[in-house]
């Protein structure tokens, strides 16, 4: 550090030597946190880092002129003739002239010097460490210690970049150890970032599926909802913290939290708890690592969904996997439109002749000429000759639309095309017509399956 000393009891340390050595205590202080889980450590960290960048941004203002870190510059005048007088610095008055805020001190870094390496990531950054400070100097110890990660980690190279562009190379001032720290730091930021755009890109592809409860912490079944917005980093209106992901749908919200870190301190549930009361949201917990069976019981107690990492690989491929099949019958269907108005779909048989398929029509008519309001699926790879269920759909498919006699037709996937028309239904325990067995079949729905129910009756 360079310091120099006037007189026997005075000594002068540079902005640039201060800022750089609160830079290297806060990171210093947060590998002790990590080590200790000491939350004051923790305190320590934002607190200097917050300091360092205050002090190197000044430095950047006192190079393009000095009287831009002065929060009143009429005032500084005066301050200035006053220590001219006496033949001092200005800041060696008694009540010398006070200096501009952090968050001022960004603002007119980026009003009167204009760096390009100041955009906006890095001012939000910028913000959400000063949030950070304000909450822990003037109201309580909460912080999220992830969050504390997250934005030591996103901080690093844009900032350092900054102040090697406006003042000069500052990486060889900062220890190597201070280095290998923000290196694990920003690898686990990077950690939480890639996970969290996984849980922001499978949300969206929630669509009533139907998985184990296991995977978000509940009994039996549960299916999942459809979101119609979902919002990353959201932050509540008049509130002061932020989710990591926030999506809604008809009649419901979720907040969701995602966590890279192995740690889950149990205050921390019953926040998100809070915060999720206050966003009128369920409550879903991801986190990249296996959660404590003591963690789940309480969880389940506040109503909190918990996914942990082996549960979140599981839910991945389900959902994966479901969306895969839903776009595979959606190309199944082709829909018409004429005048805006929605015509007969036709439904494509994969394992058909080229192009062979039917239109819903075709099996609707079909449907009722049976005198029933249903037809079983009787899917069976056999030939013709060897199926035993004549009056299936399967049969009638092989019959009069595939042009492939001996192949199996009424697949899964074709089923689902038809109930994603919205004119059938899955139903089990139809009465097959053949062997009078309770088996799978589709059945007619809306003013079709009304139309064949008022036929029974007459």
């Amino acid at each position: 550090m360079c310091a120099t000393r006037n007189g026997a009891d005075r000594f002068t340390i540079t902005l640039l030597d201060n800022g750089v050595h609160s830079l290297r205590r806060g990171i210093e202080s947060y590998e002790a946190y990590d080590r200790t889980q000491d939350m004051m450590l923790l305190k320590d960290a934002i607190m200097q880092l917050h300091h360092g960048v205050e002090l190197l941004m000044k430095e950047i203002l006192v190079r393009h002129s000095p009287y831009l870190i002065f929060e009143d510059l009429r005032a500084a005048a005066k301050k200035q003739k006053e220590a001219d007088e006496n033949g001092i610095a200005i800041f060696f008055l008694d009540r010398p002239p006070r200096t501009v805020s952090f968050e001022e001190a960004i603002n007119r870094v980026d009003a009167f010097v204009k760096p390009p390496e100041l955009g906006n990531e890095l001012t939000k950054d910028l913000d959400r460490l000063n949030r950070l400070r304000n909450q822990l100097e003037h109201y309580a110890i909460e912080a999220d210690t992830e969050e504390v990660t997250q934005v030591l980690g996103a901080l690093r190279e844009p900032l350092l970049n900054l102040f090697e562009a406006q003042l000069e190379d500052i990486k060889p001032l900062l220890t190597p150890e201070v280095s290998r720290v923000w290196d694990t730091i920003q690898d686990s930021a990077t950690r939480h970032v890639q996970l969290q755009r996984e849980v922001f890109a499978l949300v969206q592809q929630f669509n009533r599926q139907v998985v184990p409860g296991r995977l978000l912490n509940v009994e039996g079944d549960f299916t999942l909802p459809t979101f119609t917005r979902v919002v990353p980093e959201y932050q509540p209106p008049t509130y002061g913290f932020r989710l990591d992901i926030f999506a809604e749908g008809e009649r419901l919200r979720w907040a969701i939290e995602v966590k890279a870190g192995r740690r889950l301190p149990t205050d921390y549930l019953h926040r998100f708890k809070s915060q999720s009361r206050i966003a009128e949201a369920t409550p879903w917990l991801v986190m990249l690592a296996d959660v404590p069976q003591q963690a789940r019981e309480l969880a389940g107690k506040l109503g909190i969904l918990v996914t942990g990492a082996q549960e979140w690989q599981e839910l991945k491929e389900l959902v994966t996997a479901a969306q895969a099949q839903r776009l595979h019958v959606d190309r199944l269907v082709t829909v018409p439109q004429v005048g805006g108005s929605t015509m007969d779909p036709f439904i494509e048989l994969p394992y058909g002749e080229p192009r062979a398929g039917f239109h819903v029509s075709q099996l609707i008519t079909h449907i009722r000429s049976t005198g029933r309001d249903y037809i079983i699926q009787g899917q069976q790879h056999c030939t013709s000759d060897e199926h035993t269920k004549p009056q299936s759909l399967d049969m009638w498919l092989r019959r009069e639309c595939a042009g492939r006699p001996d192949t199996c037709q009424a697949v899964n996937q074709v089923v689902d095309a038809l109930v994603a028309t919205g004119r059938f239904e899955v139903v089990k325990g139809l009465a097959c017509p053949n062997s009078g067995r309770r088996v799978k079949g589709l059945r007619l729905v809306g003013p079709a399956g009304q139309q064949c129910y008022s036929r029974r009756r007459t």
